[in-house]
């Protein structure tokens, strides 16, 4: 047998030691090598099991020839054979609409049932995505009633259906199961909220449900929907009022995520809700460059955790509007440390509506972290929040530090001297890794350049210029 790259496969010795077969390489990518007889002899089970970590280190795999599972399947007959026997390696799909031809249906249609085929009774994680994109949606519609077939088994699914596919993929009674036995976690968006309702009420018949993320979050769940069974939340448009809701119910919550809106600042509730489990919170409340709004002073992130005890929780996310009309009320932060006792690892505030004094009184109280990420408003005097850093009682345990000045004040040298302190300093951890961006202003990292790249060749991970710095 011959294949593009490999030549003729034999197992006659000595032809099989100059025969080659495809391995990872250091950086994990797929490569070809030369190929063992004892490869051949393997049993099937743990050449199967070999073939699951071929494949890509994604939650949704993609049909592409060039890798697995596809790529198993040419390499000669004995693995094309184990590759399709192997339910594991097709239990994966992602189908993204944008990224298909319309003059192919027939192709994709069949493409994807016979994976889905493969996948026998495993349980499949799958992702269905951009379908309103399509003119001839309809044309899809085979695959949706064979994934809507084999809904006992799923375990994870993610998808953005119009509302006929929502309807043929999830609210299918004669083909979807009322039963969702393995199902583990649950992602939809652009769903009408009559939709999302009808699909919530469905939820509650998924013993293992713990993850549960929506576009915009409805008002009113069925009574019997099983928040304590949820353990990760995440809302993209999530009313206040809403937020409340979930905050109140997930009483196993480890982690949740909430975009806030603008709402009704009456669904501030005077009770507190205590989250014992509760390890990571995104409360966001900045608008997208296509959605200018700002949510009421009241209503702010910061007030939220008023109304949180979360002794378990180690890494909060804050950002706030940047068009907030008066300084944000602080002691919300105050209150809910004072309750939780929270030793905190990573903190992100964003754009905080106050001054360089009060930031300062907000960290001192969170000494444990060893993660910062700080935002900054325009024209807010820093000088004294960084002179606080050559402190040793000051977050004495900081590793890493992201700042976006933007037009911030700040003397370049007082941050020149700070990076030193915090280098040198004995007591304290070494802070290894600073990463700043300031606007439109060149001149202030020309005037402490030496210093920073002197601090640079001694080990310190120091990035810094005036555009936003990705990663890390």
């Amino acid at each position: 047998m011959s294949l593009p790259g490999l030549g003729a496969l034999s197992n006659r010795a000595p032809e099989y030691q100059k025969q080659n077969t495809l391995v990872f390489d250091e950086l994990g990518r797929l490569r070809y090598a030369a190929l063992s007889r004892r490869v051949l002899a393997l049993p099937l089970e743990v050449l199967a099991e070999i073939f699951e970590h071929c494949l890509p280190a994604v939650e949704f795999v993609s049909p592409d020839p060039a890798t697995a599972p596809l790529v198993l399947c040419d390499v000669c007959h004995h693995w094309r054979v184990v590759a399709l026997t192997t339910p594991m390696l097709w239990s994966s799909l992602s189908i993204d609409m944008e990224f298909l031809d319309e003059t192919h249906w027939d192709a994709y249609v069949y493409l994807y049932q016979t994976w889905l085929s493969r996948a026998q009774q495993a349980p499949l994680t799958l992702s269905i995505q951009n379908l309103a994109l399509l003119r001839h949606s309809q044309y899809l519609h085979p695959v949706l009633q064979a994934i809507a077939r084999m809904s006992a088994q799923w375990r994870t699914i993610e998808f953005d259906p119009t509302e006929d596919d929502t309807q043929l993929l999830f609210l299918n009674e004669e083909a979807t199961s009322p039963h969702f036995p393995l199902l583990e976690k649950v992602s939809y968006i652009n769903t009408e909220s009559d939709w999302q309702s009808t699909l919530a009420s469905r939820l509650s018949n998924a013993p293992r449900l713990r993850e549960l993320c929506t576009n915009s979050f409805p008002l009113t769940l069925p009574e019997d929907f099983p928040w304590a069974q949820i353990n990760t939340f995440e809302t993209r448009h999530a009313t206040l009022s809403s937020c409340f809701y979930v905050l109140d119910r997930a009483v196993n919550l480890v982690q949740g995520t909430f975009r806030i809106w603008i709402d009704d600042v009456d669904a501030v509730p005077t009770s507190v809700a205590t989250l014992d489990h509760l390890e990571a919170l995104s409360i966001d409340a900045s608008p997208h460059d296509d959605e200018p709004f700002f949510i009421p002073t009241q209503a702010t992130p910061l007030s939220v955790l008023r109304h949180l005890k979360t002794p378990a929780l180690k890494h909060l996310i804050l950002r706030h509007d940047p068009f907030e009309p008066h300084p944000a009320d602080i002691s919300p932060f105050f209150s809910w440390q004072s309750r939780s006792a929270a030793q905190l690892q990573s903190l992100e505030l964003c754009r905080v509506p106050a001054s360089g004094d009060t930031l300062i009184s907000c960290l001192k109280v969170v000494p444990s972290l060893t993660q910062l990420r700080l935002r900054f408003l325009h024209n807010v005097d820093l000088n004294p929040l960084f002179v606080q850093f050559t402190a040793i009682s000051f977050l004495p345990k900081l590793e890493t530090m992201h700042c976006q000045l933007n037009n911030a004040r700040l003397d370049p040298h007082t941050l020149a001297k700070m990076l030193r302190w915090r280098w040198d300093a004995v007591g304290v951890t070494r802070l290894r890794l600073f990463w700043v961006v300031k606007w439109n202003d060149a001149e202030f990292f020309e005037a402490i350049s030496v210093e920073l790249e002197g601090l640079q060749s001694e080990g310190m991970d120091l990035r810094y210029g005036n555009e936003v710095v990705r990663g890390g």
